[in-house]
């Protein structure tokens, strides 16, 4: 073969393992509008299509239902296992999500402000009623997932705790939960304690919802500053904010309740994205773990 055939041969597969593995950015889509999210330093973005199948099937059920996720980063010891066809533990993992209702108006830095100031006034009763919403939510999401495992998987919040906001600009506003969950699976209990960053960014006029989460409740430090750098650089890449027509509810009419109902429902699902999305991690690593022992036994059996 000659040098030339070898070269190109190796470009192809450089370029073909380039395709299933993470990459460093993504560009999403809102409301008509184009967002550079740059990968923070040792994630990588990856698309939904590449993911194994039961790593998107857990991604996707654990996804707010009134929320769409818009981009997956993985660790790199998660990246591993996705290049081998293995399902992803989730256990250090980031998101961006944005509020289904809010997609299509642009959200001005007044009306950002609004957001931020009632959250701020409200964040002990937000948290309640987020937590009041997980029976159903986690019911359905537990038949789904458990139909999928081929095992009875049953998810329970048992305690949301504020810990704190860490990030508070004109642009950005962020703050921190702590989640006391179980998941029941092959009728043994799963007690975690997970930490979830939930930033509110707004990028071109577009609300997005920045989650980082991390394994355990001694990573509050690190999750603080993985969300807030991730931010600054979601912010950076993307620096023609504008001044847009406030679009919103408030410019038709008498619909204030319209903008109050969008800010409620919208930090809603702010913070239910985020618990769901800690929920996907820890299910992540029981269905791993689930399938992995599987794998073994059909292994030892056809000894």
């Amino acid at each position: 073969m000659s040098t030339v055939c070898r070269i190109l041969i190796l470009v192809l597969l450089m370029h073909a393992d380039h395709a299933i593995a993470g990459e460093q950015s993504a560009t999403i889509e809102v409301g008509g509008k184009s967002i550079c999210v740059p990968a923070p330093e040792g994630f990588h973005f990856v698309e939904m299509s590449r993911l194994p199948s039961g790593t998107r099937k857990v991604v996707e059920t654990l996804t707010a239902p009134n929320n769409r996720l818009l981009a997956l980063f993985v660790c790199e010891s998660d990246l591993a296992r996705i290049m081998k066809g293995e399902s992803a533990d989730l256990g250090r993992s980031l998101n961006v999500q944005v509020f289904r209702e809010a997609e299509q108006l642009d959200i001005s830095s007044t009306q950002f402000q609004q957001i931020v100031a009632h959250f701020k006034r409200q964040q002990e009763t937000l948290l309640k009623n987020a937590k009041d919403k997980f029976g159903p939510l986690l019911d359905e999401a537990s038949r789904n997932l458990s139909k999928d495992a081929g095992n009875t998987l049953k998810l329970k919040v048992n305690d949301v705790l504020p810990l704190g906001v860490f990030l508070d600009r004109n642009d950005a506003f962020g703050f921190a939960i702590l989640t006391k969950s179980q998941v029941l699976a092959e009728g043994q209990q799963l007690d975690c304690v997970r930490i979830c960053g939930i930033c509110l960014v707004r990028v071109k006029g577009k609300l997005l919802y920045v989650y980082a989460h991390y394994e355990g409740p001694n990573d509050l430090g690190q999750v603080r500053a993985t969300a807030t750098r991730w931010v600054e650089q979601i912010l950076a890449n993307n620096m023609t904010q504008g001044s847009p027509v406030q679009t919103g509810p408030r410019n038709k009419g008498n619909s204030t309740s319209a903008w109050d109902r969008i800010i409620e429902k919208g930090l809603a699902g702010a913070i239910v994205g985020g618990i769901l999305s800690l929920l996907a991690s820890m299910v992540g690593i029981v269905i791993g773990v689930m399938r992995r022992r599987s794998a073994k036994k059909k292994t030892d059996d056809t000894h």
